[in-house]
């Protein structure tokens, strides 16, 4: 059952990659292209995109086909990455599991946020021309929820500090602490980085936020200065 579940969850999120997707670039095991996605959706989590160039109703169409498509497949992949786990014994294999689980949680996250920043921006938009459509805007604007990507790199932080990529995982886990407005518990996990991975690429945006946690949070103008200029 095992051997079959592992088969299962690698071809589905192979198959998910189609079109550059993230889903399929890390495979569980060793990534054949180290790059990591979950990085590039760090940069931008929050970052709304710009407005595409209009589109004709056709090409809007397969567009929106492929999207359900790649959805419903990065759901499957999370229920099948969790049901492994649940029967795991290896711990190296674990820790891999648990990557890729958090990375394509991550996406649904993102992917949910954009969705619903898109019918905020509708409801908005139809409120400027029908005062009486005032009240179908929502009274907030979304926020990008990662709790459920933040819990399986959590887990990775804890269980498996050793684990190949674990500067890769604070980084990421820090931003996600971050985006909570938990400022004080993720500039520890930033730091970690800058004291324990010299060679680490996430080493300039750790100290970038260490000087914003300086300038914004402690009003202290000359350590944040300090670590600006690293």
């Amino acid at each position: 059952m095992m051997a079959r579940l592992h088969t299962a969850a690698l071809a589905l999120l192979a198959t998910a990659a189609g079109g550059g997707n993230a889903l399929g670039a890390l495979a569980v095991g060793q990534s054949a292209n180290d790059h990591d996605a979950d990085a590039t959706i760090a940069a931008q989590a929050t970052k709304t995109p710009a407005k595409p160039a209009p589109l004709s109703p056709e090409v809007e169409a397969l567009i929106k086909q492929k999207e359900g498509q790649a959805a419903t497949a990065r759901r499957e992949g999370i229920d099948l990455l969790e049901s492994y786990l649940r029967d795991a014994r290896d711990p190296d294999e674990t820790a891999e599991v648990l990557y890729k689980l958090a990375e394509l949680a991550w996406e649904e996250a993102q992917a949910q946020y954009l969705a619903a920043m898109d019918k905020y921006e509708e409801a908005v938009q139809a409120c400027r021309g029908d005062r009486d459509s005032c009240k179908n805007v929502p009274r907030r604007r979304p926020r990008l929820d990662l709790s459920r990507a933040q819990g399986t790199y959590g887990r990775l932080v804890k269980e498996f500090p050793k684990f190949r990529k674990i500067d890769t995982v604070l980084y990421l886990y820090a931003f996600s602490l971050r985006e909570q407005n938990k400022n004080d518990e993720a500039i520890g996990y930033f730091q970690r980085i800058l004291h324990d991975f010299p060679a680490s690429r996430f080493r300039a945006d750790s100290w970038m936020a260490l000087g914003e946690y300086r300038f914004y949070e402690r009003q202290d103008y000359k350590g944040a200065l300090a670590a600006y200029n690293n």
